[in-house]
């Protein structure tokens, strides 16, 4: 099976060039993480074949990244993210959890 089959798209362009990613590191962080989220460990391509024209733009993996230096620190599932953003990377809540 083809990991994340297609997955260089407009959207993986800006992408790279906002965090400063090459195409080659982007698939490193990837294959890191197993093709998985870095917090759940959903399968993105798992994730992309449930979410598929039900949940628009949720199939995609989220970059983690500081919001102060924009270093990247891996992907999320969306969900993951969107939880991730509301406690607005407040360490001491980070480590309670």
């Amino acid at each position: 099976m083809v990991k994340c089959q297609n997955r260089m798209s407009s959207w993986h362009f800006y992408i790279l060039k906002k965090y400063k990613l090459t195409e080659a590191e982007y698939e490193n962080i990837l294959e890191e993480q197993d093709y998985r989220c870095a917090i759940c460990g959903i399968d993105f391509d798992y994730l992309k074949e449930i979410k598929k024209d039900k949940v628009p733009r949720t199939d995609k993996p989220r970059i983690d990244h500081n919001h102060q230096t924009e270093e990247v620190r891996g992907f999320l599932c969306a969900d993951c993210n969107i939880v991730l953003g509301c406690l607005k990377d407040k360490g001491f809540i980070l480590r309670a959890v």
